[in-house]
């Protein structure tokens, strides 16, 4: 039997059910927690029952692997450390959520652009990003620019924080999140070898 934290009144797993709900939840059997956290842990295991999580932490993200550890118990994820922007994935995924991750870029050494690079050549149908839109270290202009050039945006949607946050740089009220999909790449026309001309209709992996 699986036992997760209690998300009864999560902001959270509100607002990525409202991002989620065009996704035909059977179908999603792989999915990568980038970030991975006691929170995204639990929604993506109440949102996606039939599928397989691999939740990733930095190497020595005592905090969230301890935490996972404690909160969560259930056969359907392998938790890993990893170096996001350093360390090759190589799998192919139906499903990826950044939650509350690109805020952290610089905690472990990373830009913001470069982590998110790194998400989009990560192999996905799917890309969700969750974070917080007063959040300095993020620009979403850019974030939207960066993305499209591989994925559609099927949805953007937004929510006040039922109570504002304090941080070091920044007072956070207000929550963000989008579900990208990958574009299908059409190429027109090519030869093959033998001089003769085919249409290929393929998608993208990078």
């Amino acid at each position: 039997m699986e036992k997760y934290t209690d998300l009864k009144n999560s902001e959270h797993l509100k607002l990525l059910f409202k991002i989620t709900a065009k996704i035909n939840k059977k179908e999603i059997k792989t999915i990568l927690d980038a970030g991975s956290g006691k929170t995204s842990l639990s929604i993506l295991l109440r949102l996606f029952p039939e599928s397989k999580i691999d939740a990733i932490t930095y190497y020595n993200d005592l905090r969230k692997i301890n935490s996972i550890k404690e909160n969560i118990f259930s056969s359907r994820y392998n938790l890993e450390e990893k170096n996001l922007c350093k360390d090759k994935i190589n799998k192919q995924y139906d499903l990826v959520l950044a939650h509350l991750l690109l805020g952290e870029a610089e905690k472990w050494n990373h830009s913001f652009k470069e982590l998110l690079l790194k998400l989009t050549q990560i192999k996905t149908t799917y890309l969700s990003i969750f974070d917080i839109k007063e959040d300095p270290v993020i620009n979403y202009q850019y974030l939207e620019k960066i993305v499209s050039e591989k994925f559609i945006l099927v949805k953007k949607e937004e929510m006040i924080k039922n109570k504002q946050e304090q941080y070091p740089d920044f007072l956070a009220k207000t929550y963000v999140a989008y579900l990208f999909k990958r574009k299908l790449v059409t190429i027109h026309s090519q030869r093959n070898k033998s001089g003769l001309k085919y249409n290929k209709k393929s998608k993208s992996t990078c």
